[in-house]
Order: structure tokens, then C-alpha cells, then sequence
């Protein structure tokens, strides 16, 4: 059976797969183009982080953008996505250079760090949200950047404002907040030493 958790407040879900193909498709290249978003950050031979992957939008554009030599683990709780996201990339032949993690809503489980991690539209679906910026934190190495994007359908500016203050206290610096269209978003760092 399918994890569709939901949790004590309705507003937390997590993103079954049938929604997913409803934003995770080609249409959304005009929206959300990976290369713009965060290509300054991601580049070819980094080890990359693709939080809630869903079906691997983000997550197949990121493989392209880390090249051979690089790496993009795709972590989701739902063992179908993952399977979906793995027949995408290996029929874009990219599948090894990305690696399925299956996690639970507790713990991410990346078994390497990484220097870029991404949690678009998926950080509100955690219980735990500060616990997933720090465990985030952790998954970075020193000087690596985390881009968080969040829908504005989901969350209020307010809400956004208190995760910034809560990944300021996980140890991020905030290195800028740029405009992607239906969200909120921005871009941290792990600090150096």
C-alpha cells in the first residue's frame, strides 16, 4: 500500500502520485527551469541532494547539470515515485548518475554529503521541518548551498519567515531569496569552518 501519511494537521500532506504527474511534467520547464533557478550553485562533478524527488523532474535536470562525474540522490518516502523517477532517467540514460533513497518522514537517509541539496515545494509535507533542515545541515558539506522553494498555495509569507529564522538557527547563512514563479524560495549556505 501506498504511504499517502497524513498527519494531525490536514494541511501537511504528503503529494500522492497521481497528483504529482499534474505539476512534475514537461509544462513545467516554463515555470521552474533548473539551470536558472540554481545553476550557479549546482555544477558538472558535484554530489547532489534532491529532497521529496517526487517523480524526478528536478531531480533528471540535475543528473544533466552534474554530468559523469557526478552524482544526484533522490530521496523520497514513496518507493513508487522513486521507481517512476528510475524509468524516466534510464530511458534518458541517467540512471547512473542518480541514485534512489528511500527515506521516511523522519530521517533522509543520504548516505554521502553532498554539495547542493534541494527541497522544492516538499519541506511544508515534513512533520518535522526543523528537524529536516537540520538533518539538511548535515547532509551539506562546509560551503554547500541548499535551495528551498516552497508553493504559495501551501504556505503564507509568515510561515516562510519562520522557516528562514529556523534555518538560520539549523547554522545557515541565507545567501539570497530569488523569485521563482508560485513560490517562495532561497538560497542557504553551510557555512566554512
Amino acid at each position: 500500500m501506498e504511504n499517502t501519511m497524513t498527519l494531525k494537521d490536514d494541511k501537511h500532506r504528503v503529494c500522492p502520485v497521481w497528483m504529482a504527474y499534474l505539476f512534475d511534467n514537461p509544462l513545467r520547464g516554463f515555470f521552474h527551469q533548473p539551470e536558472n533557478l540554481y545553476g550557479d550553485y549546482l555544477k558538472d562533478g558535484m554530489k547532489a541532494l534532491d529532497l521529496g524527488c517526487g517523480l524526478g523532474f528536478m531531480s533528471l535536470n540535475m543528473a544533466k547539470m552534474v554530468g559523469k562525474d557526478g552524482k544526484v540522490f533522490s530521496i523520497d518516502m514513496q518507493q513508487s515515485m522513486l521507481d517512476r523517477l528510475m524509468k524516466r532517467a534510464q530511458n534518458r540514460g541517467l540512471d547512473d548518475r542518480i541514485a534512489p533513497v528511500l527515506c521516511n518522514p523522519y530521517n533522509i537517509g543520504n548516505p554521502e554529503a553532498v554539495d547542493f541539496a534541494l527541497a522544492f515545494w516538499m519541506l511544508h509535507e515534513t512533520p518535522d521541518f526543523k528537524k529536516t533542515l537540520a538533518m539538511l545541515h548535515n547532509a551539506l558539506r562546509p560551503g554547500g548551498h541548499l535551495f528551498i522553494a516552497e508553493p504559495r498555495k501551501h504556505i503564507d509569507k509568515k510561515e516562510f519567515t519562520n522557516t528562514l529564522n529556523e534555518a538560520r538557527k539549523a547554522g545557515f547563512e541565507i545567501v539570497e531569496t530569488p523569485e521563482v514563479k508560485l513560490s517562495y524560495a532561497v538560497v542557504l549556505r553551510r557555512p566554512v569552518g
